[in-house]
C-alpha cells in the first residue's frame, strides 16, 4: 500500500542528483555560509548552489586528472 503524501516530492538516487536539481531550481540562493577568521576580523562568504557546483566539479576534474597522472607514473619503469 502506498503511503499518501501532501505534496509531490523529487526522488533522488545520489547526492550528485540532489545538487544538479539544486542548482537548476535554485541557482541563485544561498547554499551555505563559510565563516572565514583573521585575527579577530570574521567574515561570512555566501556560496550559491551554481557556486557550489562549479567547485564540486573542479574537485572531481582534480581527482580525476591526479588519479591519471598517479597511474601514468606507476606505469614508467627505471632503467
Amino acid at each position: 500500500m502506498k503511503k499518501e503524501t501532501f505534496f509531490d516530492y523529487p526522488i533522488f538516487d545520489n547526492i550528485k542528483d540532489v545538487i544538479y536539481h539544486s542548482v537548476e531550481k535554485y541557482p541563485k540562493n544561498v547554499a551555505f555560509r563559510v565563516k572565514e577568521k583573521s585575527d579577530q576580523d570574521i567574515k561570512y562568504i555566501d556560496i550559491t548552489y551554481e557556486e557550489f557546483l562549479e567547485e564540486v566539479n573542479n574537485l572531481g576534474t582534480g581527482l580525476f586528472k591526479a588519479r591519471l597522472k598517479r597511474e601514468k607514473d606507476s606505469h614508467t619503469f627505471e632503467k
